[in-house]
């Protein structure tokens, strides 16, 4: 993880590993596809002691060797939180202005770039107003912008937003 510029839940602060722990409860209580950590019960447990728990089953995923379960287990709670921004900027990459009108140049290639690709949604391939399309998609990475990396779709989030929410360099 450390060398893909994440920084290993052994450095989080409390208010970070608490933040890994809520996501983590929230995760099994949403009933949806997880992986649980081998060893981390939260049924009775505090959550310093839940927190402990999974900084051990980080342990156990880094040394086990890393399968793609492993991998976007370790990425979503075996890391300090950080957003799909902040990921990005580690990389040398520039999410584009959602907010003003400074990158429009580049939103509108990105708006190119998305029906090129054939994934633009219907209501996206309905409008007819450029701008309006360049707003769609700012709103779309709006949305990606401050995803953390205990999102479940982190990895998908990430990918998306390196090629349709930002540019390399600065």
């Amino acid at each position: 993880m450390n060398r893909a510029g994440f920084e290993g839940i052994e450095k989080a602060s409390t208010e970070d590993l608490m933040k890994i722990v809520k996501a983590y409860k929230e995760a099994l209580k949403s009933g949806k596809k997880f992986e649980k950590m081998e060893e981390v019960e939260v049924d009775g447990k505090t959550d310093e002691e839940i927190g402990e728990q999974i900084k051990g089953g980080c342990r156990r995923i880094a040394v086990s060797g890393v399968s793609s379960v492993n991998k976007d287990t370790g990425r979503r709670f075996c890391v300090v939180p950080v957003t799909v921004e902040e990921t990005l900027k580690k990389q040398g990459i520039r999410f584009l202005d959602v907010d003003g009108n400074g990158d429009d140049t580049h939103w509108g290639e990105k708006v190119e770039l998305l029906f090129g690709s054939g994934k633009a949604n219907e209501s996206m391939k309905k409008e007819n107003d450029s701008s309006k399309k360049v707003d769609m998609i700012k709103a779309s990475c709006r949305d990606l912008k401050t995803a953390p990396t205990t999102s479940g779709g982190f990895n998908s989030f990430l990918t998306v937003a390196t090629t349709y929410c930002s540019i390399k360099g600065k």
